[in-house]
């Protein structure tokens, strides 16, 4: 098991709850099926965009510059 250890107020909040263990792991999960669930869309949008990444002059007019040093 994961031992989390929170320093700050929220921490202490958290932890006085009934069922801390349970919440902290509801969040958990939470997060990890919306991360999940956000790299699934952004999967399926460069699947749907490849054709036009691939083939669009205008969009991909940039990538003559690919592994240039780009300095800010």
């Amino acid at each position: 098991m994961m031992r989390i250890t929170v320093n700050d107020d929220i921490g202490r909040r958290i932890k006085s709850l009934p069922n801390a263990d349970e919440f902290i792991n509801s969040v958990l999960e939470k997060a990890l099926l919306e991360q999940e669930n956000t790299k699934k869309k952004l999967e399926d949008a460069a699947k749907a965009l490849s054709d036009d990444y691939k083939n669009d002059s205008e969009l991909t007019v940039f990538t003559v510059l690919d592994g240039e040093d780009f300095y800010v």
